[in-house]
C-alpha cells in the first residue's frame, strides 16, 4: 500500500477518487510493472474501496468502472 497506492491516492479523500484517477494510476503502474502485479495492486485497492462502500464512507467504488488490465 505504501509504495503502490499512497503516492497517488494518499493525499486524497476517499470520495475525491474517481474512475479517471484509477485509470491514470493503472496506466502509470503498467509502465514499470507486469500486468499480474498491477492486477494484484488493483485487487487490494478494490477491497479497500469496497470496504469503504460497505461502511457508508463513499457511495460507489471507482475501481469497479476502471479499465480492465490486459495480460
Amino acid at each position: 500500500i505504501k509504495s503502490a497506492l499512497n503516492p497517488t491516492f494518499g493525499n486524497k479523500t476517499l470520495n475525491a477518487i474517481g474512475v479517471a484517477d484509477v485509470n491514470r494510476w493503472i496506466g502509470k503502474q503498467s509502465v514499470s510493472l507486469k500486468p499480474s502485479s498491477v492486477k494484484r495492486q488493483l485487487t487490494t485497492f478494490n477491497a479497500i474501496m469496497n470496504s469503504a462502500v460497505n461502511e457508508g464512507l463513499i457511495d460507489q467504488n471507482p475501481s469497479a468502472k476502471a479499465h480492465q488490465i490486459k495480460g
